[in-house]
């Protein structure tokens, strides 16, 4: 059995192509690697505790509202979910999620975590 290290998952982090994500239960960026901040073209700072709505628009955010919610009320991970997020340059990429409910040590909801993939060039 191996026993890895805090440095250890760190260098995974930052060294997958994907992206990895955590928000709260408001969807603020509390946590993330830095192939999200390349996804969306900005800096740490300026994506640190900002919604995620900033990055899609109107009718896909009520999607992705609801594809969390989802996630929230089951329990149960959402995979591949696919749609269009507008990066800070006002540019477009197809993006696929995944997002999994996140708890506290007593198990009660504090946000949620997951990969998004750039699907764009599928």
């Amino acid at each position: 059995m191996r026993c890895y290290s805090d440095e250890k998952y760190r260098d995974i982090l930052e060294n997958i192509e994907d992206s990895y994500y955590e928000v709260d239960l408001d969807g603020n960026f509390t946590f993330f690697n830095n192939a999200l901040c390349k996804l969306g073209g900005c800096t740490r700072e300026e994506l640190l505790g900002v919604n995620h709505r900033k990055f899609i628009d109107e009718k896909t955010a009520d999607d992705v509202f609801a594809m969390f919610h989802k996630v929230f009320q089951t329990g149960e991970p959402a995979k591949a979910f696919d749609w269009q997020m507008v990066r800070k340059d006002g540019s477009r990429r197809y993006v696929e999620a995944s997002a999994t409910l996140l708890k506290d040590v007593s198990g009660q909801p504090v946000g949620f975590r997951g990969i998004i993939r750039d699907i764009t060039e599928r």
